[in-house]
């Protein structure tokens, strides 16, 4: 799984650090399966690959 963000996104992430919250809601379409993972400060604290500007992609099985 992939989370990309958007330059924006990436830049006001960094800029809040601690302040910013990254919600990814995992399985939407599995009817009461649904559950929400909260990153805090997701720029400093995951490894984002920059793939195609403005994009910047979180490649989901590299973190823990």
């Amino acid at each position: 799984m992939e989370v990309t963000l958007t330059e924006n996104e990436y830049k006001a992430a960094k800029f809040y650090g601690e302040k910013y919250y990254l919600y990814i809601v995992k399985r939407v379409f599995e009817a009461g399966c649904s559950e929400i993972e909260i990153i805090q400060d997701p720029a400093n604290k995951l490894p984002f690959e920059i793939e195609w500007r403005p994009y910047y992609v979180w490649r989901y099985g590299n973190y823990i």
